[in-house]
């Protein structure tokens, strides 16, 4: 008995991640090559409820406006170039949020 109430703990606890990064929330625009974008990185970018990657660059090519970025495969190689010219090589996919809707996102493979 003790056993099924930490399983279904454990499930009920899980479920909200499982709601919030669903597969559907991030898309890829498939038979796209990848693509590679330099500008200016920038983190700690937030936005309401939570909806935003964190991660933002402003590309050489029109530095007032912002790439939203997914870093994951870089983390610790994204925090140390903070305020730095990079160099990105991914592929554009679409993120669904709740409050933003969709939202074009650059998913990198690599950064130098």
């Amino acid at each position: 008995m003790r056993l099924m109430h930490w399983f279904m703990l454990a499930v009920l606890g899980a479920l909200p991640i499982a709601l919030l990064v669903g597969p559907d929330q991030l898309t890829a625009q498939r038979d796209d090559p990848p693509e590679q974008i330099s500008g200016i990185l920038e983190g700690g970018w937030m936005a309401i409820g939570g909806e935003h990657t964190g991660w933002v660059l402003k590309p050489d090519d029109d530095p007032d406006s912002v790439i939203e970025l997914d870093l994951a495969c870089c983390n610790s190689e994204a925090s140390a170039l903070v305020d730095s010219h990079v160099t990105i090589v991914g592929r554009w996919m679409d993120k669904q949020y709740v409050e933003r809707g969709t939202v074009p996102i650059f998913v990198a493979a690599q950064i130098t």
